[in-house]
């Protein structure tokens, strides 16, 4: 943690101690970001329920630690910002989405301490981000789309308002869920499109179920496997099989995307997986050895993997 800011370094550089100059620095003026903190608050305090009592103390204190450090900064209608100072953590820039990650920090901070100023950050929070997903304008979340309106924010959304009623069993949350889903349906693709390059042209690569990634960047990305579990919640409580299907698409999707490595792809191995993959003409910027374009990026993405792993273990847990 910076000791003058009270938030985690953004990043640990191959070589070296943890700062806040990764490749999107440049972008966020060299501050904290947000979407980085949020998501670090999210993941330990996720880890530390899951582990139980095996869970190193530290996870929990370090991440409430920074939790009150975006409390302390939280704008009084609820936004959290885009960006915070490294000489004192107060908000720098605070046009965006990204911030709402601390909302599903925040449930599970509260589930384990009870203590009702999370609640009400969370509140405050959720009315905020909410107006922008009403407006189908969530902006400003994945570093790299320079404030474009994108389908990675609502992610939290979703995840935070399912952690709401999850812990509180109270209706508005589950509303706000609803919300949150209908919203990132719009980014997923309803048919097969025709990939205009290999490797995916003429393969048995399939469109459907797959998330595009914002406005700015036209191409799919896995990260709707994050919210597997949370449309399966969804279905669960309201009784609607509309988001059980939507949740069954993007398993499909993963899994045939899966399914074409080494061979379709023609890089990788059993369990590699890209963060891109272009539909359509859009976003062609990888090339073969002859300079030829190519509708993947050749590389592995361990984020994509990670959310496809998500997906994939709570469909395993739903037919366990």
């Amino acid at each position: 943690i910076n000791p003058k800011s009270g938030f985690f370094r953004d990043w640990v550089p191959p070589r070296g101690e943890p700062d806040n100059n990764g490749w999107w620095a440049d972008m966020t003026g060299h501050q904290h970001c947000a979407y980085t903190n949020g998501q670090a608050c999210y993941y330990l305090l996720e880890a530390t329920r899951f582990e139980g009592e095996a869970a190193p103390p530290a996870w929990r204190e370090t991440a409430l630690r920074v939790l009150d450090q975006a409390l302390r900064a939280q704008a009084p209608d609820g936004n959290f910002g885009y960006t915070f100072t490294v000489e004192d953590g107060s908000i720098a820039d605070p046009e965006g989405f990204a911030g709402c990650w601390f909302v599903p920090a925040l449930a599970l901070a509260y589930a384990h301490t009870g203590e009702a100023r999370y609640r009400d950050s969370a509140e405050r929070a959720l009315a905020h981000y909410g107006e922008q997903v009403r407006r189908l304008e969530p902006y400003g979340t994945p570093m790299d789309t320079f404030g474009a309106i994108d389908q990675e924010g609502v992610l939290a959304f979703i995840r935070g308002a399912r952690l709401w009623h999850e812990t509180t069993g109270e209706a508005a949350f589950l509303d706000r869920l609803a919300e949150g889903a209908a919203y990132e349906y719009l980014w997923r693709y309803a048919y097969r499109a025709r990939a205009q390059e290999p490797p995916l042209r003429g393969s048995p690569w399939n469109s459907l179920g797959g998330s595009h990634t914002s406005v700015s960047n036209p191409c799919i990305h896995p990260m709707g496997l994050l919210v597997t579990s949370d449309l399966g919640y969804l279905a669960r409580h309201t009784g609607d099989p509309y988001h059980a299907d939507r949740r069954a698409d993007a398993l499909a999707f993963v899994r045939n995307a899966l399914s074409l490595y080494p061979d379709t792809m023609g890089y990788g191995e059993a369990g590699v997986l890209t963060e891109r993959f272009c539909p359509s003409d859009g976003l062609l910027i990888e090339k073969y050895a002859d300079g030829s374009p190519a509708s993947v990026w050749f590389t592995f993405h361990i984020w994509a993997a990670g959310n496809a792993v998500e997906g994939l273990l709570d469909a395993c847990s739903a037919t366990t």
